[in-house]
């Protein structure tokens, strides 16, 4: 399925990355914001637990 070659119009502000097809360049991109998401991990508390099991 190549869904970026699409020739069907996309409207949505990431328009652009839906013509890319997927990659893994920016799965650990997250962690240069670790430090400041503590206080999103204590507010989802035993929901964020449960899913990293």
């Amino acid at each position: 399925m190549n869904f970026h070659e699409t020739d069907r119009a996309v409207r949505t502000a990431s328009s652009e990355q839906v013509r890319q097809p997927i990659n893994r360049k920016g799965v650990e991109q997250w962690r240069h914001f670790e430090p400041w998401l503590d206080p999103l991990k204590a507010a989802l508390g035993p929901v964020l637990e449960r899913e990293t099991r």
